[in-house]
């Protein structure tokens, strides 16, 4: 049985932005540089010191991103076709389109597997793509029941989140309320996923270095904290 304890912790604000902005991803660079981006304005928002500025603006609607070993920006969504795309985006915050991806319905959450390889959930389709930036093929590298919506009625995202620890793939599925643990086998290859967590409405999360979990409820405007190292142990 998982404890719940509710303990608030203090909260400082260090940006604002304008009632009912849709904000989705959020990375830190090694300056702690937050790059934000904003979803339906297609926009990359850059915070520094406090002071925000926009960095990158597509045309299309923007969602995942992750930042490379060199300090630039992998950014996944729609273009203005509706067409699901990746972006990628200088550190000047010069766009590139990287790649097309006309099979995938509802690109999300993006994390780097390893080296040039990427991850990107498909919230709708209920997979996960690889991307290799350096020839620009995409592939699925887990499509599962555990990743999909129990209809494809349901708005609500399913696979959304997605980040690496401890040789392990951790994926939220919103739509769901569960956390699904995906072992990353040789060759950078997807293992059989399990279900992890249920019962937690995450939208993309963060773990720190002791292996605790930070999760974003969105609807529920709150950030929740759940101990994966106890969690392990249980």
């Amino acid at each position: 049985m998982i404890e719940t304890l509710t303990d608030l912790v203090p909260a400082q604000a260090i940006a604002e932005f304008p009632v009912n902005s849709f904000l989705e991803s959020i990375v830190i660079d090694a300056d702690n540089t937050l790059f934000i981006t904003s979803h339906y304005e297609g926009k990359v928002f850059r915070i520094s010191d406090g002071a925000i500025a926009t960095h990158a603006t597509i045309a299309g609607k923007a969602t995942g991103l992750a930042l490379t070993p060199n300090g630039e920006l992998l950014l996944s969504g729609w273009d203005e076709k509706e067409t699901s795309v990746v972006w990628h985006i200088a550190g000047d915050g010069m766009v590139e389109l990287l790649t097309e991806l006309p099979e995938a319905i509802f690109l999300n959450g993006l994390t780097r597997l390893d080296g040039d390889r990427y991850l990107i959930a498909d919230s709708y389709r209920g997979a996960i793509w690889e991307l290799n930036v350096p020839t620009k093929m995409v592939s699925i590298w887990l499509e599962h029941a555990d990743l999909a919506r129990t209809s494809p009625e349901e708005v609500t995202p399913a696979v959304n989140g997605l980040k690496i620890y401890d040789n392990f793939l951790y994926a939220s599925n919103t739509q769901k309320k569960q956390i699904v643990k995906i072992p990353i086998l040789a060759d950078r290859l997807a293992g059989e996923p399990e279900i992890f967590l249920a019962g937690v409405n995450i939208d993309d999360f963060a773990f720190d270095v002791e292996g605790n979990l930070y999760g974003t409820t969105h609807v529920f405007n709150s950030v929740v904290k759940i101990a994966l190292s106890l969690l392990l142990l249980n």
